[in-house]
C-alpha cells in the first residue's frame, strides 16, 4: 500500500476542516490512512467525543477492518445507521480515496449523532397526530360534494376491495367509517351512499342501526 504524501495529507485535512465547520459539533469526522495497520489507521479526528475516536489510538477500527477483509471493494457507503454502546444513534457515511492502481489509500468517515433529532421527530409526530395516509386524515374541500366523494373513496380503500366484491360485513365496515366521519350529517348523503355501495335505503338504515348498536360482528 502506497503511503500518502504530505501534500495529499494536507489536502485531506483541508476537507476535514470544511466538513467540521459545515456539519457542526454533532458530527464526528475521521480521516483514515489505509497504508497503516488495520487497528491504527486513524490519523485525524474532529469532534472525537461522539465515538471516542482519536488519532493514534489502538483498537479495532471499522474502516481498517473492512480493508483487511476486502470489503472496501463494495465502494463508498452513505447514510448507514449504527449505534454506540450507550445506545445513541449515528448516521454514518464513508468515502474511500484510491491510488493510481485503484487500491484504497485513505478514507473519510462522518458519524452524525441523530439521537436527539429522532426524539424530537417522535415528539412532533405524537404532538401533531398527523397521519397523511390514514383514515383519520382530513382535507380542505371546495364543496361538500367533493368531501363526500373523498370519504367514499377512503371507505373503499379501508376494505381494499371494489364495491362489486364487497360482502355485507365489508359494506358495514365502510358505513361505520362514514358514520364516524359525520357523512350522514350532510344533506342528501344517504342517496349517494346507497348508490355507491349498491344497497337499498332499507339496507342502509338496517346496517346503520347495527353499526351504531355495536352489532357489526354478529
Amino acid at each position: 500500500m502506497v503511503n500518502m504524501s504530505q501534500q495529499q495529507m494536507d489536502w485531506m485535512r483541508s476537507i476535514m476542516d470544511m466538513l467540521e465547520q459545515h456539519l457542526g459539533k454533532d458530527s464526528e469526522v475521521v480521516l483514515h490512512d489505509l497504508s497503516k495497520e488495520f487497528d491504527d489507521t486513524v490519523v485525524d479526528v474532529r469532534n472525537g467525543y461522539i465515538t471516542g475516536s482519536r488519532a493514534g489510538r489502538k483498537g479495532a477500527v471499522a474502516v481498517g477492518l473492512e480493508l483487511h477483509a476486502g470489503l472496501t471493494e463494495k465502494g463508498d457507503r452513505y447514510n448507514c445507521i449504527s449505534y454506540t454502546r450507550d445506545a445513541r444513534v449515528l448516521r454514518t457515511s464513508t468515502v474511500y480515496f484510491r491510488d493510481q492502481r485503484g487500491r484504497p489509500a485513505a478514507a473519510i468517515c462522518i458519524h452524525t449523532d441523530i439521537t436527539q433529532t429522532i426524539k424530537f421527530e417522535n415528539y412532533l409526530h405524537s404532538f401533531n397526530g398527523y397521519e397523511p395516509d390514514g383514515a383519520d386524515s382530513a382535507k380542505a374541500f371546495s364543496d361538500v360534494r367533493h368531501m363526500l366523494e373523498s370519504f367514499l373513496q377512503q371507505g373503499q380503500k379501508l376494505v381494499s376491495k371494489p364495491v362489486s366484491s364487497m360482502k355485507r360485513e365489508d359494506k358495514m365496515r365502510v358505513l361505520k367509517f362514514l358514520d364516524d366521519c359525520g357523512v350522514f350529517l350532510i344533506s342528501k348523503s344517504n342517496e349517494r351512499v346507497c348508490e355507491f355501495l349498491n344497497i337499498s335505503h332499507f339496507s342502509l338504515y338496517n346496517y346503520l342501526e347495527q353499526v351504531r348498536g355495536g352489532e357489526e360482528g354478529r
